[in-house]
């Protein structure tokens, strides 16, 4: 399952952020997550960003090689849909990593968990929306605002 992880990294160590969040994500390794990324199927959550509508982010269809049909055939290739093209993350998406008080909150940008620089990692407990979780997260988040956010897609 791919989760939605909200990162602080604290501000002092955002020089190389990529390096801060291998250092904040390291003590959960194996038992929170098998692997991560930066954006991921969360890609664009704290903007309203939608990927797919990059052009950049599509590929060639590896089935029918971007033609649309089946190799041989007219029928419309399966793993495409007969378009051609697949949908393929490509281009890191500058909004995955913000100031933590560029944050606007909507239902949609509430993480499943949150990781805070003291390695704290926090869960919510259920998977729908959660006023109580929601609260807690802006109050934690409060104590942040100097702080950068980071949105990570991880999968355990």
């Amino acid at each position: 399952m791919h989760y939605y992880l909200l990162a602080i990294i604290p501000k002092e160590k955002t020089a190389n952020v990529s390096e801060a969040l291998d250092v904040l994500m390291a003590p959960h390794n194996k038992n929170r997550w098998d692997w991560w990324v930066v954006g991921g199927r969360w890609c664009g959550v704290l903007t309203g960003y939608d990927p797919r509508t990059n052009p950049v982010n599509y590929r060639d269809c590896y089935v029918c090689m971007g033609s649309g049909n089946e190799k041989g055939k007219t029928s419309p290739c399966c793993a495409c849909g007969g378009v051609g093209k697949e949908f393929e993350l490509r281009e890191k998406y500058q909004g995955d990593v913000m100031p933590a008080s560029m944050i606007e909150w909507t239902d949609e940008r509430f993480p499943y968990s949150l990781l805070l620089p003291d390695t704290s990692w926090l869960n919510k407990t259920e998977n729908k929306r959660n006023p109580t979780w929601q609260k807690r997260v802006e109050g934690l988040l409060k104590h942040h605002q100097d702080d950068v956010a980071v949105v990570v897609d991880y999968h355990c």
